[in-house]
């Protein structure tokens, strides 16, 4: 009875995904688009809505440079979700959030935003 029970919860499943032509890797990523890192165009997605979602999250706006350049940081065949979204905007806020403090010449203090994946952090504050 409790198989039976399982098997038909999975059915339903099933048809609700098919009816919305969803598939189950798309709910599982929550897949943005069908893009890539490995195309311009998913690259430029990834750059649009991580910066919307760094402004959202900590109020600073990368540039988009800095999020191509994190971009290459991952593997090309990497596909443009919300999960990969959100690590991204996690990592730079975090990196902004933690300035790290530099000596110029005539060591005057200046801070600076950090890195993330290697890359180094620019941008500037938004919003308060």
């Amino acid at each position: 009875m409790i198989r039976s029970a399982l098997t038909a919860g999975a059915l339903l499943c099933a048809l609700m995904l098919s009816a919305c032509n969803v598939t189950s890797s798309q709910v599982a990523g929550f897949l943005v688009s069908a893009q890539t890192l490995a195309s311009a165009a998913g690259q430029a997605e990834l750059v649009a809505k991580a910066q919307a979602r760094v402004v959202q999250a900590c109020g600073y706006q990368p540039t988009a440079q800095t999020i191509a350049a994190i971009a290459k940081t991952f593997a090309p065949s990497t596909a443009v979700t919300l999960d990969l979204v959100d690590t991204v905007a996690t990592g730079i806020c975090a990196a902004v959030q933690n300035p790290t403090v530099a000596y110029a010449s005539g060591r005057a203090r200046q801070k600076r935003d950090g890195t993330y994946r290697g890359v180094p952090i620019r941008g500037q504050r938004v919003g308060n």
